[in-house]
């Protein structure tokens, strides 16, 4: 169960409650096929060609937007999404 990686890892109890109230919440959903997440991505060089591979996955560069700045509580929740949505299907 993610709840225990994530307590395993000593997550913030924040992203903790994040991934629990998301995973209750029955209008997000739950069927996502994520392959990969480029974190630090620059110019998305490595997603583009996992993209054209036929890959789902996302891109993350805090010059694509401010909100994805791992540095604040929002960008590490952005992050901490993505990464268990990918993981759960691992």
């Amino acid at each position: 169960m993610v709840v225990l990686e994530l307590l395993k890892w000593r997550a913030p109890p924040v992203l903790i409650l994040l991934v629990v109230l998301l995973a209750a919440n029955t209008k997000v959903p739950q069927t996502h096929d994520i392959h990969f997440v480029e974190m630090f991505a620059g110019d998305g060089a490595v997603s583009m060609a996992l993209w054209e591979a036929g890959l789902r996955g996302s891109s993350h560069d805090v010059r694509y937007n401010k909100l994805m700045d791992l540095l604040t509580p929002h960008g590490f929740a952005f992050f901490g999404i993505n990464f268990v949505l990918m993981y759960e299907k691992s």
